[in-house]
């Protein structure tokens, strides 16, 4: 009886095997959504408050989520040409909804959110330079998005944010060196205070350098807006940053 329940078992075991249906069914196990229009750095938020997760490119492009994985083409971002591009998000007026983030070669420039996946023309801060690995975060603690992004000149460059889309004059501080990539922003020192990490990878295979600034709110008595850091860099060498 034992034998006779093990050949029936290997003979459904090999006719699910070989079956064609089952074989078709096995190559699309998964989901295959369809593709967008759009560059390759791309931002997720809720732009239009439905409570589904949308994307928008750093060219502009926006896509609303319907909250099944696939999108709905948006209105791009009106305004964008040459060098400027979306660099983050978050809400710079306190208004509940998501703003963006735009860089070009000299300008910072805020785009408020209308609610509704569009957005007003733009707040524009000159600031002399582009940024790059920009990093959007409330450094000082007073309620208002902050702006920390580097230079292609090497500097890290800190703006605090007034909470109407305009920036306190900013503050710079040097990079590691000239290939100095990436940022992000931590309490790395358990001081309550928010630091800046700084990373340099050439891409060689060889050691990158690691750095950080640690944050110092410091009250400037002259301007109760303002907060100085102490510029104080500790490097360490470490293995090949992986991005």
């Amino acid at each position: 009886m034992k034998t006779w329940y093990l050949c029936v078992s290997i003979s459904a075991l090999l006719l699910l095997l070989f079956s064609p249906t089952v074989h078709a069914q096995t190559q699309n196990l998964f989901f295959v959504p369809p593709s967008y229009p759009g560059p390759a750095q791309t931002f997720t938020a809720d732009f239009n408050g439905d409570g589904k997760t949308d994307l928008v490119g750093a060219d502009g492009t926006v896509a609303l989520g319907n909250g099944d994985g696939t999108f709905t083409t948006g209105t791009p971002l009106a305004g964008l040409q040459g060098q400027f591009k979306v660099v983050g998000v978050g809400d710079f007026n306190g208004d509940g909804k998501v703003d963006l983030v735009v860089t070009n070669s000299t300008n910072l420039d805020i785009f408020f959110g209308n609610g509704d996946g569009t957005f007003q023309a733009p707040i524009i801060t000159n600031i002399g330079t582009g940024l790059g690995a920009v990093v959007v975060v409330d450094l000082n603690n007073d309620g208002k998005l902050d702006v920390v992004g580097l230079s292609p000149a090497a500097l890290v460059f800190v703006l605090l944010g007034k909470g109407n889309g305009t920036f306190a004059p900013g503050v710079t501080y040097p990079a590691l060196t000239n290939t100095t990539n990436l940022l992000t922003v931590a309490d790395f020192n358990n001081d309550g205070k928010l630091d800046i990490a700084l990373a340099s990878d050439n891409g060689t295979g060889t050691a990158g350098s690691l750095g950080v600034l640690l944050g110092k709110w410091r009250r400037n008595l002259s301007n109760s807006n303002h907060f100085d850091w102490y510029n104080q860099s500790i490097f360490v060498r470490s293995k090949r940053l992986q991005r």
